[in-house]
């Protein structure tokens, strides 16, 4: 059984997750997404990096 490993580092969101992810080779990556009502239906720029990263499986939820 693997373990989850909890990674908290400082600096712009995107640039972060992108090199965590090479470092540590995640089979999953998870992403908050807060709307409003207004934007309910589009991503926030975060999110959208994420996905575009060629690192295997992502997981948007929408925060609430």
């Amino acid at each position: 059984m693997r373990r989850v490993k909890l990674t908290l580092r400082s600096g712009p969101p995107s640039r972060v997750i992108e090199r965590a992810a090479a470092r540590l080779a995640p089979d999953l990556i998870a992403v908050g997404h807060s709307a409003s009502l207004l934007d309910r239906f589009f991503l926030g720029s975060i999110a959208r990096h994420v996905l575009r990263m060629d690192i295997g499986d992502v997981l948007v939820a929408r925060a609430g």
